[in-house]
């Protein structure tokens, strides 16, 4: 292909133009090349005879045109070019969301809800005695609030299980993206519970709120949020957890930190036994909760 090519392609066509240049040469059947030798031999071909005379299925000619031809007969060729070129895209573009968006990929599900009471999804209000209408609702970045007395966890396949313990809102986590974290949910109010499970491994995820972040790979955790702090208990694996990307801490297990709202230094410290014992009865009831 010359320069010519390139003339008036969109950056979506000079892509496919690269794409086809890089496919390796395609040869003629090699029983068809050897047939075609001994026939030109054996003189059953002359020299500039039609293959298909001679009973043979001839690949298609592919003919060049002349430089010279005049601009306006190439037109309504370029034309038709352009449209193959755009239905392709198209086609492109729906092979690739089959893939990323298989119906392979886990989708979010409730697992349990517990108390008395009514959940709040999206602004609508449902009571917590109706599961069928709490899980029809438990949807990727669904925003949820739960009152007081009322648990509600949620699970991704074998990949997450989250729990949240009323008073407490918090936006669900969307799709696997492809950004730096594949999950990122935000806690604006309460506590928050997260365990992962075996097919976490490999993604990342973050979680918000108004004083600070916490980035995971892989742990038990708790995110408890209020009007003062927002503390954030390990106890299992290891948290990133901080203001900001520039000050975050590596926190352990049976450990603690705590961010406050005033913008006071922050303070890690053991973890307060009941929130430990709130995390280990979420981390006993969640025990089989990946077997299914």
């Amino acid at each position: 292909m010359s320069e010519r090519d390139n003339m008036n392609l969109t950056p979506e066509e000079r892509q496919l133009q690269q794409s086809v240049r890089d496919l390796g040469e395609v040869r003629a059947n090699d029983a068809f090349r050897e047939k075609l030798r001994q026939q030109f031999i054996s003189g059953e071909i002359a020299a500039g005879e039609d293959s298909s005379e001679a009973g043979i299925d001839a690949p298609a000619k592919i003919v060049e045109m002349p430089l010279e031809t005049e601009p306006n007969n190439l037109e309504p060729k370029k034309r038709r070019s352009r449209k193959r070129m755009w239905a392709i895209v198209p086609a492109m573009a729906a092979m690739l969301a089959i893939v990323i968006f298989s119906d392979n990929d886990p989708q979010w599900t409730m697992e349990d809800v517990r108390g008395s009471g009514v959940v709040t999804v999206n602004g609508e209000t449902v009571d917590v005695s109706d599961r069928a209408a709490v899980a029809k609702l438990i949807t990727p970045t669904a925003h949820i609030a739960v009152p007081e007395g009322v648990e509600l966890d949620v699970v991704l396949g074998r990949v997450l299980v989250l729990g949240v313990a009323g008073p407490a809102e918090f936006t669900l986590p969307g799709n696997p993206s492809h950004d730096d974290y594949a999950y990122e949910t935000i806690v604006h109010q309460g506590e928050f519970r997260i365990k992962t499970g075996p097919g976490f491994p490999g993604s990342d995820m973050l979680i918000l709120t108004t004083e600070g972040r916490v980035e995971i790979t892989g742990t038990t955790i708790a995110v408890f949020k209020n009007d003062d702090v927002t503390c954030v208990c390990v106890l299992e694996g290891t948290a990133q957890i901080g203001k900001d990307g520039d000050h975050m801490d590596a926190v352990g297990a049976g450990m603690r930190k705590v961010m406050f709202v005033d913008a006071r230094d922050p303070m890690i410290a053991p973890i307060e036994p009941g929130h430990k014992e709130s995390l280990i009865e979420f981390e006993d009831h969640n025990q089989e909760t990946f077997d299914n």
